[in-house]
């Protein structure tokens, strides 16, 4: 079979397009039928071992943890999931992805793929909506009522994150470019805010809680804090707002780190299937074109969620 491959960290021009040796499943696992995947920064940042320490990888090493499909073999022990069913799911990241035309995985990862949407529009759902269910009601624990801020809206789980904390009954302040205000007035958010501008050019109140999905320094993240109410919660994907600083307001600050989670994902499915969830894709690419992916992304070039198409 295919697979898009990388044998050693490093830049973009470590990933080949090449052949490899088809899947071997366990009792627990199901052979996925690869329709597409999709680009997450996650990626990049396995790629050129920026998470070595935390994430160590075995050579040679399959990409992608965003996978939609079609069951092809189930193993011994699998009774939740049969041959021929369509799914999607998000990925033990630190084993073989799918950046190939077979992939192995546990059962448990995946869920039914949304039936409103092409199988492989669902692989741009994954990784993304899973950060973004996780950030706003594991973590910050969203309420009715509540005003939560958004930064980077715009963005591929920023998009669900909005539509979530919108369908929950938040008060939803994105941030985003100018060029994305109406896409994130779109998709629900109550207000847009300019970040080039400053959030405190558009925010007119404090918050309860912010969702931060910006890459940025300790500075930056310690500013934010001055956007939130006394006794709130702020969450990143990336670095934290100072703990033992916001402590002082009585503020909750931590970093989070997304998870498989299968039942998330039927939900989010269902969501998806009664239009509650749209889903963006800004780019779509053949998977031999995925290295071209990553080096646009490191130029800054990529927007939004990109799918990668897998099966032709």
């Amino acid at each position: 079979m295919k697979s898009v491959r990388i044998h050693q960290y490093g830049a973009p021009e470590v990933i080949t397009f090449e052949d490899a040796p088809m899947p071997e499943i366990t009792p627990t696992q199901v052979l996925i039928q690869v329709y597409a995947t999709s680009f997450n920064p996650l990626d990049s940042l396995l790629v050129r071992g920026i998470l070595k320490e935390r994430a160590p990888l075995q050579f040679p090493f399959s990409l992608c943890s965003d996978v939609s499909g079609v069951i092809v073999k189930t193993g011994a022990e699998v009774n939740t999931l049969k041959e021929g069913d369509k799914v999607f799911g998000f990925l033990d990241y630190t084993k073989n992805g799918a950046a190939a035309e077979y992939v192995a995985t546990e059962a448990a990862y995946l869920a039914h793929a949304p039936e409103s949407i092409s199988l492989e529009e669902a692989a741009a759902v994954p990784l993304a909506s899973l950060t973004a269910w996780q950030g706003l009601f594991e973590h910050i624990n969203l309420q009715p009522g509540q005003r939560i801020l958004i930064n980077n809206a715009s963005g591929g789980v920023g998009n669900y994150a909005v539509q979530l904390a919108k369908w929950k009954g938040a008060h939803v302040i994105g941030t985003s470019g100018a060029e994305n205000l109406d896409q994130i007035r779109s998709f629900g958010a109550d207000e847009a805010i300019d970040y080039r501008k400053g959030i405190e050019s558009g925010l007119s109140n404090k918050v309860d809680a912010i969702f931060n999905l910006v890459a940025a320094d300790q500075h930056y993240m310690d500013g934010l804090l001055d956007y939130i109410h006394d006794g709130g919660t702020i969450i990143s994907s990336v670095v934290p707002a100072n703990p033992q600083l916001a402590a002082k307001r009585n503020i909750r600050s931590s970093a989070m780190w997304v998870h498989p989670d299968s039942e998330a994902l039927k939900q989010i499915a269902a969501l998806i299937d009664n239009s509650t969830i749209k889903i963006n894709i800004t780019q779509t690419f053949p998977l031999e074109k995925l290295a071209e992916v990553h080096q646009l992304s490191l130029e800054g070039k990529t927007n939004g969620k990109i799918l990668i198409k897998v099966k032709s």
